[in-house]
């Protein structure tokens, strides 16, 4: 945590923090970092006002809030992606969810498997889940026949979620 705030204060110094302080700018960090560590790449994007209408429609049929956050935005993108992806390379089928629980689920199995590619234990992505505030989807740790009632990251979510070999 030090060592981020004084990098960010060197950043500062150097002209290269804009008008941001110093907490909105660790709270950035971290969520560059959590988004790194969760195997996504970063790419910035540009719409028109009519795009955004679209995408903002869209999210609303799929059940997503009014405000839509970028994750959000990128879970819509992402099934618009394979829709056409499928419909280009018809022989290459992708199946995305069409609802907000559905492709929230498949994102953390998206995570929870570039987790296990880069060798991460059972047990450093539970921690990895906690640590990094990603919520339990109930439903499915409900399915699991769970005995505990607050929901929490555990092995047997994990592994219920764990690409299939």
């Amino acid at each position: 945590m030090y060592v981020t705030a004084l990098l960010l204060a060197t950043n500062c110094k150097n002209n290269k923090c804009g008008n941001m302080s110093i907490e909105e700018q660790i709270r950035q960090q971290k969520v560059a970092t959590r988004r790194k560590d969760s195997g996504f790449k970063t790419k910035k994007c540009h719409f028109f006002d009519l795009d955004l209408l679209r995408l903002k429609k869209l999210a609303k049929k799929m059940g997503y809030e009014e405000k839509i956050s970028n994750e959000d935005l990128t879970s819509i993108i992402r099934s618009c992606i394979a829709e056409k992806y499928s419909a280009v390379y018809p022989e290459k089928i992708i199946k995305i969810p069409n609802s907000k629980e559905e492709q929230y689920l498949y994102e953390l199995k998206q995570i929870i498997a570039f987790r296990c590619k880069n060798h991460s234990t059972l047990d450093e992505i539970v921690q990895f889940m906690k640590n990094s505030k990603y919520p339990v989807p109930v439903d499915k740790y409900n399915s699991l026949n769970m005995s505990n009632d607050q929901p929490e990251w555990c092995h047997e979510l994990v592994n219920a979620l764990k690409p299939k070999k």
